[in-house]
């Protein structure tokens, strides 16, 4: 008869709380032991401990992590004990651009980062200090700001990340804030068209307050640089006005002139008899002249 000898090898069970939860995530490791002579304990990001047990850690990267306590006894028997798996989520902060300017009338692509590869889901949420946002959409990744009047709106804008792991959960939001300053344009309105007669002259003007102004062709005008030239068409021409804030905001109106060869009026009355010394009114309607039709 040969006797048997028995070697169970060292025993452990082990857990870990939290296991979900945000960058910096503290935990807890605890366990016991039996029949169990060294430990050597791995966090599963690089760090170790010796002898230990009860361990407190600080995970300070996101990700995910398996920690793995591995006993060895008096025979140098080895066994390995995995805890449950450590998930942690980071902070998706939006790292938005710098403010910036726009034209009136333009618009800006506003784009927030992906979140990390261990994230169940994401959510965004816009604000504004208008109320409005003027944005294609308030819970996207990718919005366009579309604001159309001059002046400056701030966003504000909240990002989560969901993380799920072995039933466990947890959720991290970041904030951040960016402003649009619209940069408000020229008031430029020449009018809808120009009626001239030949040899004649008329004045133009860029629109109400306008003080800077382009005008093309260069054609039959006094000053293609003034915003309010004199132009004598003899054929029809379509002008081009343009004006500049001075800080890169350009907007450019159209206005035809067209000659005509006589004036046409219309007296808006019809034959009648009046008592003597009585007053009787007249309207002309002029159809053809040289005139601005605003």
């Amino acid at each position: 008869y040969v006797n048997l000898i028995q070697i169970k090898g060292p025993i452990g069970q082990f857990q870990v709380t939290p296991t979900v939860g945000c960058v910096p995530l503290a935990v807890q490791f605890t366990g016991t032991i039996a029949s169990t002579e060294l430990i050597s304990f791995v966090t599963g990001d690089g760090t170790a401990f010796n002898n230990q047990v009860n361990i407190p850690y600080t995970y300070t990267v996101a990700g995910r992590y398996y920690p793995v306590y591995t006993l060895i006894d008096s025979f140098g028997c080895q066994v390995a004990y995995e805890t449950t798996p450590i998930t942690v989520g980071s902070y998706p902060y939006p790292n938005l651009p710098k403010d910036t300017n726009v034209c009136q009338g333009n618009y800006v692509q506003l784009n927030l980062p992906p979140g990390d590869s261990i994230q169940t889901s994401e959510t965004f949420l816009w604000t504004s200090n208008y109320g409005k946002t003027y944005l294609t959409c308030d819970t996207c990744q990718h919005p366009v700001s579309q604001i159309d009047s001059a002046g400056t709106i701030i966003y504000y804008i909240s990002s989560t990340s969901y993380y799920n792991y072995g039933g466990s959960q947890a959720s991290c939001n970041a904030k951040d804030t960016f402003a649009v300053n619209v940069i408000p344009l020229q008031p430029v309105f020449p009018g809808l068209n120009v009626r001239i007669c030949p040899k004649d002259t008329i004045q133009m003007h860029a629109g109400k307050g306008v003080t800077q102004a382009t005008w093309t062709p260069n054609l039959y005008i006094s000053d293609s640089s003034s915003p309010d030239p004199k132009v004598w068409a003899p054929d029809t021409i379509t002008y081009r006005v343009t004006s500049d804030n001075g800080i890169g905001c350009s907007i450019s109106r159209v206005i035809t002139v067209w000659p005509i060869t006589k004036v046409v009026a219309d007296i808006a009355i019809r034959d009648t008899a009046v008592c003597s010394g009585a007053q009787v009114p007249i309207d002309v309607v002029v159809t053809q002249a040289s005139i601005k039709d605003t």
